[in-house]
């Protein structure tokens, strides 16, 4: 398949946690700063949510990095991106950002920025985020991550909160990758 580098487009990474989607957030990022066309303006946003410390980058769960800008709001991103003249604008954690996210990449991707957009795209409780739904459904590019399984280690694509965080290894962490079956089989314990 043949890409064509140079139009605008909206790009969705979407999974459950630890799928991987900041780590190909940022490998894409990486790949478009040397990219011819792209003139190295790359610009990478996240949103600004109480108790994450804003430390200048993205950050995937393996330590892959990509300087980033931390924002209270879409309108904030899309000021942003425009005043430093990307060609290309990474943005985490869609689903965290108010509902004009979705307004604001399609007018990017008009301007003939590449957008490349991670985020979750269910909840705990098995129910879309509507932003990513509609980044989803808008998007050239889709690309669907999954985890692996932390009860069979199948394929993972639903996420569950952690009732004892203590007990987890992954520092921080308060959601575990589930496939469908473990997932029904810890909600219908739970219920």
């Amino acid at each position: 398949m043949h890409i064509d580098r140079q139009k605008g487009r909206l790009e969705v990474l979407a999974g459950g946690v630890l799928a991987g989607k900041t780590h190909e957030l940022v490998r894409r990022l990486r790949e478009a700063e040397i990219t011819p066309g792209s003139n190295g303006r790359v610009a990478a946003f996240a949103p600004k949510t109480p108790g994450r410390p804003d430390a200048g980058h993205l950050i995937s769960r393996d330590d892959a990095k990509f300087p980033c800008r931390f924002v209270s709001d879409s309108e904030a991103l899309y000021g942003l991106a425009l005043r430093g003249e990307a060609t290309v604008v990474g943005i985490d954690e869609a689903h965290l950002f108010d509902g004009d996210l979705v307004e604001i990449c399609e007018r990017l991707a008009n301007r003939g920025i590449r957008v490349i957009v991670a985020g979750l795209d269910l909840d705990a409780n098995r129910a879309p985020y509507e932003t990513t739904m509609h980044l989803l459904a808008l998007g050239e590019l889709v690309t669907k991550l999954n985890a692996v399984c932390t009860v069979c280690g199948s394929l993972a694509s639903r996420s569950r909160r952690l009732l004892n965080v203590e007990h987890f290894t992954q520092s921080g962490a308060q959601y575990v990758p589930l496939c469908r079956q473990c997932f029904e089989r810890v909600r219908q314990t739970n219920a």
